[in-house]
């Protein structure tokens, strides 16, 4: 294990947080051809079948089990409606009020785990919700309530969902991204069934051009920087590398901005910087714990996903 992160190791997070933060500007540029829930359907589908070609192994009865039910929290109750919040908000804010998610994972771990709390994380806890109301109050997201709801209940269930990562253990990077995914996909497609209408139609409609060349970035790009992290976290301190999830929100704005053209508003950096420097805090409590994760070899396809983000 690493004590220092080296000038690659370096450069490939910040590569990897770069392509995370682009995720929710081009999901809502797919929306453009494909409703929401038809997108995720799509993109569900096309994520199962090609890590269903890399898996070498079948999970065993107690991680079935425990992959049935992150299927639920994560696909469903998180993906979904994630996705469909989405659609009516910009992916700015969007990025922020995720970081909601942070602190239903502070919570989970004082409550259910019974971690200790400390003053700087209570502070945190409130630095980050002073934030969040910050951006609440927004412009572009008055009359939103409905869809804010949704976003806080996503995050929540995705905040769920990585405690449940955290009793599988060990598990191979393709069945990780397989099962759930071709679990999911009836899912997903019977959600959009009863929310959505036309989905024959879209796709018949869709420019195949534009939407290829997007669920490509998608598909590839966004899960390799998945494998990546793993295998940057795999070799180097949970400490030294999660700090830099907080630049996460910061590049998801700045690429709603640039891609989307959405306003960038005082308000929205003012609550933004909260956010952010409450997520650090609780975040950054993690340094007075020591790092009690294995190593895992560089050519080893699985991970520990107690590191997972």
């Amino acid at each position: 294990m690493q004590k220092h992160l080296s000038l690659t190791d370096t450069f490939i997070i910040l590569l990897v947080i770069t392509l995370w933060g682009t995720a929710m500007s081009v999901a809502k540029i797919m929306f453009q051809e494909l409703s929401p829930i038809l997108s995720l359907t799509v993109r569900t589908a096309l994520i199962g079948t090609l890590a269903l070609c890399f898996m070498r192994k079948m999970p065993d009865k107690q991680t079935w089990k425990l992959l049935a039910i992150f299927t639920f929290t994560q696909m469903f109750m998180h993906q979904v409606l994630m996705w469909i919040a989405l659609e009516h908000i910009d992916a700015s804010p969007f990025t922020l009020l995720q970081q909601s998610g942070t602190l239903f994972s502070v919570l989970i771990g004082v409550f259910y785990l019974k971690e200790n709390i400390n003053l700087k994380t209570i502070i945190g806890i409130m630095i980050c919700l002073i934030g969040l109301m910050v951006v609440f109050g927004t412009p572009n997201l008055q009359g939103q309530a409905v869809n804010i709801a949704l976003v806080i209940i996503c995050s929540f269930f995705g905040a769920i969902s990585t405690l449940i990562l955290k009793k599988m253990g060990k598990i191979d990077v393709a069945t990780l991204l397989c099962v759930p995914s071709l679990l999911g996909f009836p899912i997903i497609l019977i959600a959009g069934y009863f929310l959505e209408s036309n989905q024959i139609q879209q796709l018949q409609e869709a420019n195949w051009t534009k939407l290829g060349l997007i669920l490509a970035y998608q598909v590839v790009f966004l899960n390799m920087a998945f494998i990546l992290w793993q295998r940057i976290l795999s070799r180097n301190s949970m400490t030294n590398v999660t700090p830099y999830l907080l630049l996460y929100p910061l590049f998801g704005v700045i690429f709603g901005v640039i891609l989307l053209d959405e306003p960038l508003t005082s308000q929205l950096i003012t609550g933004g910087a909260l956010v952010i420097a409450g997520a650090g805090l609780m975040t950054l409590r993690f340094k007075q714990k020591p790092d009690k994760t294995k190593h895992v070899d560089d050519d080893d396809p699985e991970i520990y996903v107690e590191k997972t983000p």
